[in-house]
């Protein structure tokens, strides 16, 4: 009995150091993450702006995109190539169609302007 008491005090002395150490080590952590806390806000700060120049630039690469169908369409007709220009705008439209779901709501207004312009001007060249 006695040997198990004295070894029973033992175990509480382990135990004892033991939570003493995760003491010690749960400070240490709760400073450095006290102290990392300023860089975390940096950097969500800059995932942040680059998640928004991520968008700004997707909106961008649609607008080139509009323009370069825009251009390909403007020297098919400069060309009398009525039938590539058509493919163009059929390209145009299916964009257009692909941007239905979007919140660019100045984005979505440039495309079916562009449509409508095009469209337009291919009637006008077919009708002739």
């Amino acid at each position: 009995m006695e040997a198990a008491l004295c070894r029973a005090g033992e175990v509480q002395r382990a135990l004892e150091v033991l939570l003493d150490r995760e003491t010690g080590v749960s400070n240490t952590v709760s400073q450095h993450l006290e102290g990392a806390q300023p860089w975390m806000d940096k950097l969500i700060l800059r995932l942040s702006q680059i998640d928004e120049t991520e968008h700004y630039l997707s909106y961008l690469k649609w607008i080139a995109r509009i323009e370069e169908l825009s251009d390909t369409i403007q020297q098919h007709i400069m060309t009398s190539n009525v039938w590539e220009a058509a493919s163009g705008l059929v390209a145009m439209a299916e964009l257009d169609i692909q941007l239905q779901d979007s919140s660019c709501g100045h984005l979505l207004s440039f495309i079916r302007d562009t449509v409508r312009f095009w469209h337009k001007i291919l009637k006008d060249k077919l009708t002739r």
